[in-house]
C-alpha cells in the first residue's frame, strides 16, 4: 500500500502527495486484478493474444510503485508503462 511517505515530495506538496496516494490505493487493487486476471486466461489459452511477458513486468512495476520500491523509468526500459503521464511524475 502507498503512503505518502513513499511519494516524492520535492515538487508536491504534502497534501497533494496525500492525494495521489488516495487515489492509487483506490485503483491499485483493480489494476492488480484485471492484469492477474488477463494473464491467468492468457497463459491457459491455446494461442496467446497479447504479450504475457509485457503484461507481467506492468505488474510487477505497478507492485513496485505500490511498495516504494520502483526506481524510475531506468526500470522500465520495455515498458509499455514508459510514457505514461503517471510514471513521469515519479521521476
Amino acid at each position: 500500500m502507498l503512503t505518502t511517505d513513499s511519494v516524492p515530495t520535492r515538487f508536491l506538496t504534502e497534501t497533494q502527495a496525500q492525494r495521489i496516494v488516495d487515489h492509487w490505493n483506490q485503483v491499485y487493487p483493480a489494476m492488480r486484478a484485471v492484469l492477474d486476471t488477463v494473464i491467468r486466461a492468457q497463459r491457459g489459452a491455446e494461442q496467446q493474444t497479447v504479450d504475457v511477458a509485457r503484461l507481467e513486468r506492468v505488474r510487477r512495476e505497478l507492485g513496485q510503485l505500490d511498495r516504494g520500491t520502483f526506481r524510475g523509468v531506468r526500470a522500465l526500459s520495455a515498458s509499455p508503462m514508459r510514457t505514461s503521464t503517471y510514471v513521469r511524475c515519479w521521476r
